[in-house]
Parts: C-alpha cells; structure tokens; sequence
C-alpha cells in the first residue's frame, strides 16, 4: 500500500475510499494498457510491410474492427434484432 501512495496516490486514495471510483480507475488502467499493446502489435506488424504473415494478421485486425463497427451499429439502430420481441395482436381479441 506504501508503494502505491507513493507511485499512484489517486489510485490509493480510491482503494482506501471509493470502492466504485478504484474499480473505474483499474478498469481505465486495463484498458490503456490494452490499447498501448495494440499499437505495439501494430508497429511490429507494419514494420515489414512485406512480410506475408504480417499481412494477414493485419488483414483480419482491420476484419475485426468492421466487425465490431457493424455490431455498435447494428444494436444502436436495431437492437430487437438481438432479442425476443413478443408482439400481442389486439384484433384476434376483438375477432
């Protein structure tokens, strides 16, 4: 814990204070850190632009990402479609 008021003050703080602001300060962290690799991964990758392995692996990163585009997109404008959707029909009940 010493170490932490030391290097992340804020960080500690949360721990010994706010549960829920230590989790989204973690949660941050991951994700920073997830995306630092990322572009780590990117670099080496566009280092040797002719490299065939490099290629693919850039081809199916660039895949994923339109992937998940069209996923955002797709519950934004119709999320019923990743559900069940009960219709009650009034005229069979006035039939």
């Amino acid at each position: 814990m010493q170490q932490l008021l030391q290097n992340q003050p804020e960080l500690a703080d949360a721990a010994i204070n706010d549960p829920e602001r230590f989790i989204a300060l973690i949660r941050q962290m991951e994700q920073r850190q997830g995306e630092f690799q990322r572009m780590q991964q990117i670099g080496m990758l566009n280092a040797d632009p002719f490299d065939i392995e490099a290629q693919r692996r850039i081809e199916e990163e660039i895949r994923m990402q339109n992937v998940m585009a069209n996923m955002e997109t797709a519950l934004e404008y119709s999320p019923e479609s990743f559900g069940k959707v009960r219709l009650i029909i009034l005229a069979s009940l006035f039939a």
